[in-house]
């Protein structure tokens, strides 16, 4: 039978689903006569919510982080806009008494996502500005890691087919895409400055099943939440 589905298929629908992101967007942005171009930057907070293989969930503690970014505004409506962009975000969780794979370990894990959000915002008029409201989502490849312990700083991987061996070498193991849906509130003032509050809940498992170990039902997924500030141009 053939799987229409292999990992070297599924590869390819990923760069063919970017590829198609950036053409369309390109498209857009010169159709458009109105389109603006916004800068931002901020801080994070973000913990990791999963399951454990025996059922039980957890809730790690928040790790703080920073983000940066561009994007571009497109209107499609009245006070109505599209609007995708670029991110490095990063995301993690601190933790205390967490059990993994065959210890308990203390410390936080840090992982820095280069992030490709497309968002609906709605900005209606309100005194001399706009308020902010949008939602939307994001796909995000992994390209940093970093994790300390007790012991130390440890080897933190981004790898999508695991095995138990690979776990002698280190058991913090991700996989390299992240997906989600993105949400915010905030003011854009008469001069373009905007200050922005940010949402977003991870709605792929990052973690990867590991054969003989964790079965295809544990999930660890991002949630976190941001403050930016940044201006439009």
């Amino acid at each position: 039978m053939v799987k229409l589905f292999s990992p070297l298929n599924r590869s390819a629908m990923k760069k063919i689903l970017t590829l198609s992101f950036f053409i369309g967007l390109m498209s857009a942005v010169i159709a458009q006569d109105k389109v603006t171009v916004g800068i931002r930057a901020g801080y994070n907070f973000y913990t990791i919510h999963g399951r454990y293989a025996n059922g039980d969930n957890f809730w790690l503690k928040t790790e703080d982080g920073t983000h940066v970014g561009a994007d571009v505004e497109i209107p499609i409506g009245k006070n109505l806009y599209l609007q995708p962009g670029i991110l490095y975000n990063q995301k993690g969780a601190n933790f205390d008494d967490y059990f993994m794979v065959w210890k308990e370990y203390h410390g936080d894990v840090k992982l820095s996502y280069l992030e490709f959000p497309l968002n609906f915002v709605l900005k209606p008029p309100v005194g001399n500005g706009h308020i902010i409201l949008g939602a939307g989502g994001y796909i995000g490849k992994g390209i940093g890691r970093e994790a300390g312990v007790d012991e130390g700083m440890v080897a933190v991987k981004f790898k999508r087919d695991v095995d138990s061996a690979d776990l002698k070498r280190t058991p913090f193991i991700y996989r390299p895409w992240d997906a989600g849906a993105n949400f915010m509130a905030g003011y854009q003032f008469a001069n373009n400055l905007f200050l922005q509050a940010n949402g977003q809940v991870g709605l792929k498992r990052i973690n990867p099943p590991i054969e003989g170990f964790w079965d295809g039902k544990t999930k660890h997924r991002t949630i976190g939440v941001s403050m930016s500030i940044g201006y439009r141009f």
